[in-house]
């Protein structure tokens, strides 16, 4: 599986760029995107926006959060013409996803799953967990 970040998916300059949720360094990586978020912070819109937002957005990034939320069935139907990334530690590498619509699947893979095991088990946070592992991208067959 490729090392990858999902925030580095798409290039910015094709067209359109939403983001789904909130990532840590987000306008490092996609200086122009229009962030929706359950709980905005400023320069983001509320979760309404994406009625509006994704059916015009050429790339989406969704984050996996809203697997477990029960939200991505109905995001997924807003994203008539985009290219859609699921990114975040969390997303299932599963090439079966890429029939629900997602074209990019970036998530965590871990590489020491002891070290893993106590992270997890000492209520580590997210930045912990990183020196147990690699960020992994795969991308559908038929994708650009």
């Amino acid at each position: 599986v490729p090392d990858g970040n999902g925030l580095d998916a798409f290039p910015s300059t094709r067209g359109p760029t939403a983001v789904v949720g909130h990532f840590p360094d987000l306008r490092r990586h996609l200086q122009n995107a229009q962030v929706i978020e359950r709980e905005p912070h400023s320069h983001e819109l509320p979760e309404e926006a994406a009625e509006n937002i994704l059916p015009q957005a050429a790339q989406v990034l969704i984050t996996a959060s809203t697997l477990t939320n029960g939200s991505l069935p109905r995001l997924l139907s807003l994203c008539h013409q985009a290219r859609v990334a699921l990114v975040g530690p969390s997303v299932p590498m599963c090439p079966t996803m890429f029939g629900l619509g997602i074209d990019v699947l970036s998530g965590f893979l871990v590489t020491d799953p002891e070290a893993a095991l106590t992270v997890v088990g000492e209520g580590g946070s997210v930045r912990a967990l990183k020196r147990c592992g690699r960020l992994v991208m795969l991308q559908c067959n038929s994708a650009e």
